[in-house]
C-alpha cells in the first residue's frame, strides 16, 4: 500500500530508522532489523517518505538473561546477572539453583529500558550444572541461565601439625549424597565419608608418618570432581623414660 519505489522508514519503539528500504513498483516491501533493547511491549512503525502513508504494528519482547558473570564457580562467589527485555520499571525475582532459594530483589526495579543488574552469591548447592531464573513480577516474563557449580574445599584445620594430630576437612559443591574419599600424602583413602543433599561434608582423620614439610590432601567425589588442598607436616620427638638419675639410659625416638 506504499508508492511504487519510494523510500520506507521503520521505526522501532524508541529507535527512529531502524532500517529504510524502497518498496517495489506495487507499493510492497520486506525489511529485516534486529530487535534492539527496549522495555515490554513495543511498536514497529512503517513510514513512507513520500506518500507519508504509515503502517504501525505492535512488537511484543519477551524478558531474557543476557550474561551471566562468571557462569560457573564454587560456593561462596559473587555471580552478576544482567537482564534484559522486562517492563519499564517492573519489579525482578530471582531463584537460584534446587534449593528453591528465593532471591527477590524486592527494592530493585528494571531502568527506562527493561533492563537490569544485579549480584548475588552462591549458596549451597551441589555439584553440576543448576539454573539461575528470573521472573518479572508485573509482565510474567521469565528468563533463565544455566550455572556450573564446582567442587571445593573450604576447610583443612589445622593445616600444619605432627603426625597424630587430628585434622578436620570440609568441603561443598559436591555432588548429591556424594561418595568422598580423601587421600592423604603417601596414605591412600585415609578416610571415606559421604556428602549431603546439598554436596557438603565434614569429616577428620589423623595424620600418619610422613617426612617433613608440604604433603598434599586430595578430596575425590565419585559424582562430582577431586580438590586438592595441602597440609604441613612438622617434626616432632619423645623419649622414655622422661625422667632419671645421671647415667640412666634414655630412649629418643622421631618423626616427620
Amino acid at each position: 500500500g506504499f508508492n511504487s519505489s519510494e523510500s520506507v522508514q521503520i521505526d522501532f519503539g524508541n529507535i527512529s530508522t531502524i532500517t529504510q528500504i524502497t518498496a517495489n513498483n506495487v507499493g510492497v516491501f520486506n525489511a529485516t532489523f534486529t530487535v534492539q533493547t527496549q522495555p515490554g511491549t513495543t511498536t514497529v512503525r512503517a513510514y513512507g517518505l513520500s506518500s507519508t502513508r504509515e503502517a504501525i504494528e505492535y512488537f511484543i519482547i519477551l524478558g531474557k538473561i543476557s550474561s551471566i558473570t562468571p557462569i560457573n564457580g564454587t560456593v561462596g562467589i559473587e555471580v552478576t546477572v544482567f537482564g534484559e527485555g522486562f517492563g519499564q520499571g517492573e519489579n525482578i525475582i530471582l531463584d537460584f539453583g534446587i534449593t528453591g532459594n528465593n532471591m527477590p530483589l524486592s527494592t530493585y526495579t528494571t531502568n527506562c529500558l527493561g533492563t537490569f543488574t544485579t549480584s548475588f552469591y552462591i549458596n549451597e548447592q551441589p555439584y553440576g550444572s543448576t539454573t539461575v531464573k528470573v521472573r518479572g513480577v508485573s509482565s510474567g516474563h521469565n528468563g533463565t541461565y544455566t550455572f556450573g557449580i564446582r567442587a571445593n574445599i573450604i576447610l583443612i584445620t589445622p593445616n600444619q601439625g605432627t603426625v597424630g594430630n587430628v585434622v578436620t576437612v570440609a568441603g561443598n559443591g559436591f555432588g548429591v549424597s556424594d561418595d568422598i574419599r580423601v587421600d592423604f600424602g603417601t596414605t591412600l583413602t585415609i578416610v571415606t565419608t559421604s556428602a549431603n543433599i546439598c554436596g557438603t561434608f565434614s569429616i577428620i582423620f589423623t595424620v600418619t608418618t610422613q617426612p617433613y614439610g608440604s604433603t598434599t590432601i586430595k578430596v575425590d567425589g565419585v559424582k562430582s570432581m577431586v580438590c586438592i588442598g595441602s597440609f604441613t607436616i612438622l617434626p616432632r620427638i619423645w623419649s622414655t623414660p622422661d625422667a632419671g638419675t645421671v647415667g640412666s639410659l634414655v630412649t629418643v625416638w622421631g618423626n616427620g
